[in-house]
């Protein structure tokens, strides 16, 4: 079996989470994102200490039941930056069709394709990033410490579902978390000092709003449609990410079936986004469930039996 290496796995984790997580940073502001960070490097820390090759089978079917229900919380953010997409639900489910389509066949494909991407995406949402803080007023960064918004808390426990695919030295996607972990911060104080954190707070993608406002230092203009398409592939590179790891959950399920699992999740989402409003804060306490207590717990239980034996 083919095997991502670090390098690669870090940069598809990176791609993956920037543009989604600066799309909902102003809900949370820097306080807030502070706290997500803290919290969830504390939750990935532990789940990377233990082995995650053999847990249960009952637990790899609420955490694919769960990725699921995630994908159709999430999905619809990604129709925000485009106008009136955010009415309606064909962006997000021809990203997700996308994403099963590179997914269907492992991680591998997927891991490339999200890599090789960083080298676009980067570069523009830096210099938007950068010809963005010629305008900064620090006055208005919110002062008081917020709650993280659970979208927000979901992104960042992705890479805990990384470990689930087949990668040399899985530790080391540990890293990925304290690195956007701290560009979220940045760019949360950033976003408040130029657009004011009421309108940071209440836009439906902060960054794409931010980017409205943008000039390349007084020579070039209009730059959110570039962001949109930016932001767009990202989605789509999350999308790939989560069913990518749907493929590999179902590998521990079952021997059959392996190559709808993918579409098998799809299907799910696009019914639960198509029929439900999933809120953000339900998103938030499921992934600290789902991708972090409820596996430390598993895992643990499963160290504390075998002391126990060797004891006796």
């Amino acid at each position: 079996m083919h095997r991502i290496s670090p390098s690669k796995m870090v940069a598809w984790l990176t791609v993956a989470l920037i543009g989604p997580v600066l799309s909902v940073i102003g809900k949370s502001g820097w306080g807030g994102a502070l706290l997500a960070v803290g919290l969830c490097s504390v939750i990935a820390l532990c789940r990377f200490q233990f082995d995650n090759e053999k847990l249960p089978r009952w637990l790899c079917v609420l955490e694919f039941v769960w990725l699921a229900v995630f994908l159709a919380g999430a999905a619809p953010q990604s129709g925000y930056c485009w106008s009136d997409a955010s009415a309606n639900m064909i962006i997000p489910i021809v990203l997700i069709a996308l994403a099963a389509v590179s997914s269907q066949k492992g991680s591998v494909p997927s891991a490339r394709v999200g890599a090789t991407l960083l080298w676009l995406v980067f570069p523009v949402l830096g210099i938007v990033a950068v010809a963005g803080a010629t305008d900064v007023d620090l006055s208005l960064v919110r002062r008081e410490l917020t709650t993280p918004d659970g979208m927000l808390l979901g992104l960042l426990l992705i890479p805990c579902m990384g470990l689930l695919m087949p990668q040399n030295k899985p530790k080391k996607a540990f890293w990925a978390i304290p690195v956007i972990g701290a560009v979220a911060v940045i760019m949360a104080i950033l976003l408040d000092s130029v657009m004011g954190f009421s309108v940071a707070q209440e836009a439906g993608d902060t960054f794409y709003e931010f980017s409205k406002g943008v000039n390349l230092f007084g020579v070039a203009e209009r730059f959110e449609a570039l962001v949109a398409c930016v932001l767009t592939a990202e989605w789509f590179v999350l999308f790939s990410l989560i069913l990518s790891t749907s493929h590999h959950l179902w590998e521990r399920i079952s021997t059959k079936g392996i190559a709808w699992s993918v579409w098998l999740c799809s299907a799910m989402s696009v019914l639960l986004m198509c029929n439900l409003h999933i809120p953000g804060q339900l998103l938030g306490v499921g992934c600290l469930i789902f991708w972090g207590f409820l596996p430390l717990l598993t895992q643990g239980l499963g160290v504390a039996k075998k002391v126990i034996k060797k004891q006796k």
